[in-house]
């Protein structure tokens, strides 16, 4: 399984975390059992954290996102959600189920997708040559300076047109 899957009590504090967490941290399951979850995390996530966990809000799932302290000292993005756990003859809190994806490799690459789209759109954008790319079916997605000079149609006009 690659998420941590965990559970708390009603004020957060680790009870289960499968061997997912060892992955993520080099500390075995045990070493986090008792510990809170706000705890563990880098100290701008905190709040984050306590609020998943506060009482009054409706029931339903809770998520976040933080930064945890990997293996190697690298810093691990988790998107974390948990749901609160109600006793069902009186629909008393008894705790918190949750689990955490690691979207630390994702977000990277998604970064470095944003910068290579800005560095696509600022070379077709100072080409001197009229540049337009349309869809399958003919609609302008994109026109460059030089085309709209050459054209004597302005961007606004002609995106998203046939």
């Amino acid at each position: 399984m690659q998420d941590l899957i965990f559970r708390t009590d009603p004020q957060g504090t680790l009870r289960f975390v499968n061997a997912r967490w060892q992955g993520m941290t080099q500390q075995t399951p045990e070493s986090a059992r008792g510990r809170h979850l706000r705890d563990m995390v880098l100290p701008e996530c905190r709040e984050r954290i306590e609020a998943l966990f506060a009482p009054g809000r409706p029931p339903g799932v809770r998520t976040a996102q933080a930064q945890l302290m990997g293996a190697n000292g690298e810093i691990r993005v988790l998107d974390i959600s948990v749901v609160p756990l109600l006793l069902a003859r009186d629909g008393r809190l008894r705790g918190f189920a949750g689990s955490a994806a690691d979207v630390t490799t994702l977000l990277a690459t998604q970064m470095h997708l944003q910068e290579q789209l800005a560095f696509s759109r600022q070379l077709l954008e100072s080409n001197p040559l009229p540049v337009c790319l349309t869809d399958l079916e003919g609609h302008f997605l994109m026109v460059n300076q030089a085309w709209e000079h050459f054209m004597g149609l302005s961007r606004d006009k002609v995106l998203g047109r046939h």
